[in-house]
Order: structure tokens, then sequence, then C-alpha cells
């Protein structure tokens, strides 16, 4: 788990909510360039349900730390608009259990804050918002996310716990708003058992684990950080990560049981690398011009769900990125040194792999996948196709494929864009089954509040090289121009 910082000798306990009030507010002059602790002493109930719970202009120097004395230990509940802290820097949550109803699409909200910590919380918070959805004739849905990181910058949320969420949309973690958050970090959290609710064609939407941006911020380099969370069980949108802005990077995650995909929806520039999928409806798809390397995938069962295959490149409605809703034809995107297992026997033919070229339903979709390349993945499959163009209009002509290894393990077809022989555009001939090299694969134990793990470092931004790297004008000038986390 995290540590907690020092409290410089400046600590105050409270027992209820008008205490922490009061605390919090004293605090605010007393400590502002010290910082300190205030410690829960007992479980405290929210009694207002027309006024959020709101702490604003909480600047301190160094870590304030709002916390119970042991993680996990007290919890808020009872009704309440929402939980806001506005233009904090540098406060922290730690600890605390929040089992609150709101009255707001949004339960916690960090707001324009910068330097700010949300660790080993557990949240099961529920809301008696409701929207309206256009696509649904007006219907009215349940609608709201546990956390939301609205603008901002250099916050961390780690070490959480988010399950269990009432039949509803929205989010566990909603990451935009504002003018767009920056260099947000989501590491060691568990995210598990999302399970959405139905529309009124039967199916389940908008209701994904993290949205990080959304249409109006496809363009806007986040450069945020999702690494190490663990998410089961997640199953109320098809994509349980919807990326909607540019330049951020998603590695060694671990997806197990879910329903939905990691999927680059808005923005460019984006790194998806060292991840592991397991289960039949888990994988990646992908719009415009990213990178996704190194990730493991592995199925056991029959592969049915043309939309949640395990790597879907699709095709697009635009030429380029623009900040409104839209589907950006895949350019210059790499797919490099991925592993497919596929053991199910029982796939058909049309069940794939990894499809090139999916269109959506209806019209416009003009934009085929061009200057890609495919170098170095392996994929091995008892039954299915390997590799296959997804709609009759794909074309291999204009994206690069080498160095890849396509092994039949039983009745596996190779699906027409590469056969195996000699040539390096093609795949390496397969000779013996490749050995591959078991991923590591998060547990339980290894995030949350109650995790083991204190090897890390935590918070920490390095990866962000790798995304300026990869970045081209002008998302590539607007990383850069940030200066340090302080």
């Amino acid at each position: 788990m995290i540590s907690l910082p020092s409290d410089n000798g400046k600590k105050i306990s409270v027992k209820d909510v008008d205490g922490l009030k009061n605390a919090i507010e004293k605090a605010k002059d007393d400590w502002k360039d010290t910082g300190g602790h205030i410690i829960i002493e007992e479980n405290l109930s929210l009694s207002q349900e027309s006024d959020p719970l709101e702490f604003g202009g909480l600047e301190f120097s160094k870590p304030f730390v709002i916390r119970a004395n042991n993680v996990g230990e007290r919890t808020i509940s009872g009704r309440t608009k929402q939980v806001v802290f506005n233009n904090g820097r540098n406060v922290w949550l730690y600890g605390i259990n929040f089992r609150h109803h709101a009255s707001e699409d949004q339960t916690v909200v960090f707001r324009n804050c910068k330097n700010c910590v949300i660790a080993g919380c557990d949240f099961q918070t529920t809301s008696s918002n409701k929207r309206k959805d256009e696509d649904e004739n007006n219907m009215e849905f349940p609608w709201f996310s546990y956390l939301a990181i609205s603008g901002g910058d250099c916050n961390c949320v780690a070490y959480n716990n988010f399950h269990d969420k009432a039949p509803s949309r929205g989010h566990f973690l909603w990451v935009s708003g504002g003018g767009g958050p920056k260099r947000t970090i989501v590491e060691y959290n568990y995210f598990k058992k999302h399970p959405g609710i139905n529309n009124s064609k039967g199916k389940k939407d908008k209701g994904e684990a993290i949205k990080m941006g959304d249409s109006a911020f496809g363009t806007k380099a986040f450069g945020s950080i999702v690494r190490y969370n663990l998410f089961e069980e997640c199953e109320g949108d098809a994509e349980v990560i919807t990326n909607k802005s540019s330049s951020n990077i998603y590695h060694h995650n671990t997806f197990r049981g879910n329903i939905g995909s990691l999927v680059l929806r808005h923005g460019n520039y984006s790194i998806v690398r060292d991840n592991v999928f397991l289960g039949r409806y888990n994988g990646i798809r992908v719009y415009g011009k990213q990178l996704v390397k190194s990730n493991s995938f592995r199925s056991t069962g029959k592969l049915d769900r043309s939309l949640l295959g395990p790597l879907i490149i699709g095709y697009g409605k635009e030429k380029e990125e623009k900040n409104e809703a839209s589907y950006v034809k895949v350019k210059g995107s790499r797919f490099e040194k991925n592993v497919f297992l596929v053991e199910a026997s029982d796939n058909d033919e049309e069940n794939t792999v990894i499809a090139w070229g999916r269109k959506g339903s209806g019209s416009g979709w003009d934009e085929m996948p061009e200057d890609n390349k495919f170098v170095g993945n392996v994929i091995i499959a008892k039954s299915g196709t390997m590799l296959k163009f997804a709609d009759e209009d794909a074309k291999k002509d204009g994206n690069e494929f080498r160095e890849n290894m396509l092994y039949n393990d039983g009745s596996a077809k190779y699906g027409g864009i590469l056969n195996p022989n000699d040539t390096s555009d093609q795949c390496r001939p397969p000779g013996e089954k490749p050995q591959i090299t078991q991923p590591t694969i998060l547990k339980d134990t290894d995030v949350g509040p109650k995790s083991t793990r204190s090897d890390q470092p935590h918070c920490s931004r390095e990866e962000l090289n790798e995304v300026i790297d990869f970045s081209e004008a002008p998302q590539k000038e607007e990383l850069e121009s940030l200066s340090k986390c302080s």
C-alpha cells in the first residue's frame, strides 16, 4: 500500500460531520504551510440530502490527510447531494469507506485540484440521479459515477476498491471535465462488478468502469497513466475502459471475466502495452494513431461476439480526430509483439481472433485502415480464424505485415491476410508450436486497500516520457510545456 505522509506534528481527531467541517476550516489557515492529519474516530453519517458536503480552497504546501486510524476502519454513509473538493492542493483521502447516497450524477468529486491523492478507499455509493437518453427516445436511466476527477493536474487514484455498482449507467471512475485533467495516475485499484443496465434493445451501454475524457476532449493531451489495475466482472458497456482523449498510457493491467474491451475510441498517441486479457470477451479495439504492444490475450471460450474479440482494428468515419463524436481512421498505428492464445476448439470459421477493418452499423464507414504496422505478433489457435478482414472492402495494401507467427493448433484458419511461407511480409513458417512466456496476472491481493504490494514507486510519472516521444504536435508540445508536479 501507498505509505502515509508524515503528519508534521499536526493532528486533530473528529467524531462527527460538524467536527470534520470545523477541523478542516481551522486547518485551511493554520496548516497551510505544514499540512497535517485529520483522524476520523467514528463513522460519519451525512444528513442533509439537499446540500453537498463541500470543501473549497484547501491549498496546502505539504500533504493534508483526511483518514481513518486504520485503512477501512471508518465509513461515510447517510444522504447528501455529493461530496466535493474544489480547488484543492495536496489533499489526501486515505482509508475511508464511502457508502453514502447522493442525488447528483457523481457521488465524490475532485474539481480543479492538484497533487491530490485518493488512496486505500472503498467505494460503493448510490444515487437517485436519472438522465434521459436522446438515443433511446428520451428513455430515463439511473446514471451516476462513484469518483470524478474533473479538471486539475497531477492527481493520483491508488489502491482503492470500486465494486458492486447498483444497476445503472455511469462509471466507477470518471476523468474528464474542466479544461481536461492532466497527468492523472490510476494504479493498483480493483474494479469489480459493474452490472450496467439494459437499454430498450436489451443491451448494456454507457456504463464503463473508467471513462478517460469524452468527445469534446479527443485532441487534448491528458498524459494520464493507468497501470497495475485489476478489472473483473465489468459488464456495463462494451467498453470496460473508454479512452476519449490523447496521449495516455495503459500498462500492466489485468482484465479478467469482463464483457467489454479497452477501447481507444477518441484521440491519438495513446500506448497500450504489457496488459493481460483473460476471457473470451476481453480485448482491445482501436481507432486513430496508437501503439499496441506486448499485450497477452488468452481465451478458453468461444469467440462468438464480433465486437468483443481479442483485437479489433476498426474502420473510420473521419480522416482526422475532431473534438466531436467520430470514429477516426486507423492510420500510423503499430501492433507489435502481442501474443494471442485461443484454446477453445469450438470456434467456427467466422469467429475471429484479430479482425482487421471492422465497420460499425449504418453508413459512413469509408476510412479503411492505412499505413499501419503489424509486426512480430504471435497467434496460436485451436479453432476459428486467426487474422482476417472483417469487411470485404478492407485491403492489405498500404499496411506493413512482417515477422508474425500464426500457428494452427487444431482446426484454425489463417484468414487470407497472412499465409505461412518464407517471404518477409507474410508470417514465419510455424514449425513447432511456439513457446509462450506466461504473463504476470494480477491477483486481488495485489490491488485495493488490502494490497500486500509495497515494493513499487507510487504516483510517479516516468512513463510520460514514452507518451511524449510517441506523440506529435500539438499534443507533444502540450505535454512538454507542463512543469513538474508540485
